[in-house]
């Protein structure tokens, strides 16, 4: 074991320069070693020449980490060598994954019987532009979701509403449909209600093979009879067209410009077949794509084979003031309970 202390200055009418190196090591026979070592230095000379540095080690049989302070005429760093590097509150185990609100890992630790992917990673992070090449999300939370194709396993539609253009709601899960968002001169009254038989005409609607005659509907304002549909007619190919919505016997139901699974050159809607749902305007950057496969696609967001892909400006802040962290697209800034500068991280001059 050692304990050694070594200071030089050297001064001249044009140059002075200061070291102090502290080293503190621990040797075995067998060749193993451990040793912590400090190094300060400061340097001027008369041609404007300032730099001062501080480096911090620690060197365990060739397995280093380390922290260096240096500052002069180009600037000022902060460097940090380290297989893992964590960030972690004052309170409760520093080691700890699950207090530490920012760990990086250089190689694959495992730590609690938990192994742990070489990596970045933040408890909780609020973000406010994000640019993301691919994203492994397991639950995601979005008041607003905006890509250019959306693509799922499964989505679930008890939710789903279909409004047009103003905003008006056509079709929604557990909404009636209200005939006043149906086109037509002879449509139905508001109130007007369809039975599956009538007990007093006992005229079948639905029924197969049969005429749908409006004589069994009640209620006031209903189309003549000469408005009437068979089944028949229906499953031999006929399309129907009712409120800007068109239901098609081949398995498509569209509204807007859509001609089949394809965007329009202009204008949107939605369009739904065996391949996938388009919803929006393709043109003006507002749509929505799932295709069959699970696949989807919105502007800044695409999620393809289950792997998911944003774009835009990383912000993240764990507070508004006080002891925080901050991180931006070239930066990282950590704050002291004062919310003094205490670390920064990548782009010095932001």
């Amino acid at each position: 074991s050692a304990l050694t202390s070594a200071y030089s200055t050297t001064a001249s009418m044009n140059s002075a320069i200061a070291t102090a190196v502290n080293t503190v090591s621990a040797r075995l026979d067998t060749g193993d070693y451990a040793a912590v070592r400090s190094t300060a230095n400061a340097a001027a000379d008369a041609v404007g020449l300032l730099q001062a540095n501080y480096i911090l080690q620690v060197d365990s049989n060739g397995h280093v980490a380390g922290m260096e302070l240096a500052s002069g005429m180009g600037g000022t760093s902060f460097t940090i060598v380290a297989d893992k590097f964590v960030i972690a509150s004052s309170t409760g185990d520093p080691a700890a994954v699950a207090n530490a609100p920012f760990i990086n890992f250089a190689v694959p630790t495992t730590i609690g019987g938990i192994t742990y992917p070489a990596g970045t990673y933040l408890k909780k992070a609020m973000i406010q532009d994000a640019s993301i090449t691919n994203a492994q999300i397991l639950n995601l939370d979005a008041t607003k979701i905006t890509t250019g194709q959306l693509t799922a396993d499964r989505i679930d539609s008890r939710n789903l509403t279909i409004k047009d253009a103003a905003g008006n709601l056509i079709l929604g899960a557990g909404t009636a449909l209200d005939f006043a968002n149906v086109s037509g001169a002879t449509r139905p009254a508001n109130n007007a209600t369809a039975n599956q038989s009538d007990a007093t005409t006992n005229n079948a609607i639905g029924a197969a093979a049969t005429t749908s005659t409006w004589a069994g509907v009640s209620g006031t304002g209903k189309p003549a009879d000469n408005a009437d549909k068979t089944q028949t007619a229906i499953e031999a190919g006929t399309t129907i067209t009712s409120g800007g919505i068109t239901l098609s016997s081949t398995g498509s139901i569209k509204s807007g410009e859509f001609t089949g699974y394809a965007w329009p050159a202009s204008g949107g809607g939605f369009y739904l077949d065996e391949n996938g749902l388009l919803i929006g305007n393709y043109n003006t950057g507002k749509y929505f794509q799932a295709l069959s496969n699970g696949d989807i696609y919105t502007p800044g967001l695409s999620i393809v084979n289950g792997n998911a892909t944003f774009s835009g400006t990383l912000n993240i802040k764990s507070s508004a003031s006080g002891a925080r962290m901050e991180m931006t697209n070239d930066v990282i800034k950590v704050y002291d309970a004062s919310g003094n500068l205490r670390v920064k991280i990548g782009n010095l001059s932001a």
